[in-house]
């Protein structure tokens, strides 16, 4: 059984039930994630978590209780599903078209943004300034819902994004293919212009809390920050990706 949150195709449906939920991965519909009761053990439990596993879509472990919640109380048999507004892409099939059409590739890795305000107006910086795609982790990022469509002014419809289960391999693809990355820290490193962002780039932006993770650090080709008085400790995590992408537009236009 289906339960309706909008009218809008791009809002999300709760989808409740053994069979819809695995007729929902079995087709490739867009998920944006899974809930499955804690409890819940034999073939249902391997098949949905081969199937999320697959897709790349969150398997979350939850009590009764949260079923109950999502289900608005409904038999939900120990599985609720919720649908994304949108359909997640890959990177292997973007980046082959970035350079087939002579452009030189400008990626985005968001590391951990769980505000969707946040993660809105990033995407619509990152649409207005030219990035080809955004990386997302597959789990502890913000939900791409109605609220981030509308804090975006509809930017997460347009422009491709990514969920991979793992931002390491990601980077090493993106190297594989001649990319670049850098990420962003608030530690010793090299001031933004100083980074030749002319090249095939992807930039790590880590959250406000806790930024760009080690695993991620370690990976990354350079360390960069965007140089800023005393008076702050940081800045907000969306305004600080529109000046970092302002500044790759700004060394592209001058190459």
């Amino acid at each position: 059984m289906r339960e309706k949150e909008g009218k809008k195709s791009n809002e999300q449906l709760i989808v409740i039930g053994k069979h819809p939920v695995i007729e929902l991965l079995q087709n490739g519909k867009p998920v944006q994630k899974v809930f499955i009761l804690r409890t819940l053990k034999g073939t249902t439990e391997i098949d949905v978590r081969k199937l999320t596993n697959e897709a790349g879509v969150p398997l979350v472990r939850v009590d009764n209780y949260k079923l109950d919640k999502l289900s608005n109380n409904k038999n939900h048999q120990g599985l609720v599903a919720l649908t994304s507004p949108i359909s997640f892409q890959k990177i292997e099939d973007i980046i082959p078209h970035i350079y087939e059409s002579d452009q030189t590739p400008l990626i985005l890795i968001l590391d951990h943004i769980t505000d969707v305000r946040n993660f809105g107006a990033i995407a619509r910086s990152a649409l207005a300034l030219g990035v080809h795609a955004i990386i997302i982790p597959s789990k502890g990022t913000a939900a791409i819902n109605k609220d981030a469509i509308k804090s975006s002014a509809g930017a997460v419809l347009d422009i491709p994004i990514c969920r991979m289960s793992n931002l390491v391999d990601a980077i090493k693809f993106l190297k594989d293919s001649g990319i670049a990355t850098y990420s962003s820290t608030l530690r010793d490193a090299k001031n933004i212009s100083d980074i030749d962002l002319t090249i095939p780039t992807a930039l790590v932006i880590g959250s406000e809390d806790h930024g760009v993770d080690n695993t991620v650090i370690k990976v990354s080709d350079e360390l960069f920050k965007i140089p800023q008085s005393d008076a702050v400790d940081s800045l907000n995590v969306s305004v600080a990706t529109g000046i970092i992408l302002y500044e790759v537009n700004r060394q592209r236009s001058l190459s």
